[in-house]
């Protein structure tokens, strides 16, 4: 439409020169747009080990209601890793040991927490419910006892990797831990808490054989490789 105004105009000779610059809306709304994620996404800070004798890697996060940091993976070897000054943490295994870590807002450690029995494990994922709880699944190896601390123990049933959730309360202090009775391997991948605090973990398992997460709960899938489980818990570890 502006094109054709201006030469309209210097077709009756009311204009002889013209030199416009026309912006462009959506390009206007994109720059806007541009701005405002440089705003947003201007990191803060960044942390890792300070100290540590292997790889390790962080899986999952999760944020509280007062902006604390729950990151969770897995930390390789029987050495101790120091994730802040005064806050390290060494697990049982001379293969991967879960790990979970909290840190504040302000990107301090303030406690980190493994395994201290059992052998190969990892935390894929972690969720906060809104008393500051936490839970963390994945998987432990072999059905030796795993014991995350406090009296919270696991065992699973298979040779190879076995899914599991751990409850932890705010301070660190494992409160329940569960795993699964199964003919093969499982695993959970996800985890999320409703604001009732029920617990809700997704991931596989393996085969068509029945599986049982507790009294009364079990499933069978219909193939002979994976198949997708979800498992519902009370905030007190029972499946529903």
């Amino acid at each position: 439409m502006l094109k054709i105004v201006v030469s309209i105009l210097l077709a009756l000779g009311l204009l002889s020169c013209v030199n416009l610059l026309v912006e462009n809306p959506k390009d206007q709304d994109d720059n806007e747009q541009d701005t405002n994620l440089q705003t947003t996404q201007v990191p803060k800070w960044a942390r890792t080990v300070s100290t540590g004798s292997g790889s390790s890697a962080f899986h999952g996060v999760a944020v509280d209601s007062f902006g604390n940091v729950y990151a969770a993976g897995y930390q390789f070897g029987n050495g101790s890793y120091t994730y802040s000054s005064g806050v390290s943490v060494s697990g049982a295994s001379s293969d991967d040991n879960v790990v979970v870590v909290k840190y504040n807002s302000s990107g301090t450690a303030q406690w980190a927490k493994s395994v201290s029995s059992g052998s190969a494990s990892q935390f894929k994922s972690v969720a906060v419910d809104s008393s500051g709880n936490i839970y963390a699944v994945g998987y432990q190896y072999g059905t030796g006892i795993y014991n995350y601390g406090s009296g919270a123990t696991a065992i699973g049933s298979n040779s190879d990797n076995n899914s599991v959730l751990v409850k932890y309360n705010s301070s660190g202090t494992a409160q329940w831990a569960r795993s699964v009775s199964g003919s093969s391997h499982s695993l959970f991948y996800s985890v999320a808490v409703d604001s009732s605090g029920n617990v809700y973990a997704a991931g596989y398992q393996n085969g068509s054989g029945t599986y049982t997460y507790g009294t009364g709960v079990s499933v069978a899938g219909s193939s002979s490789a994976n198949n997708v489980v979800l498992v519902k818990y009370n905030s007190s570890g029972t499946p529903q």
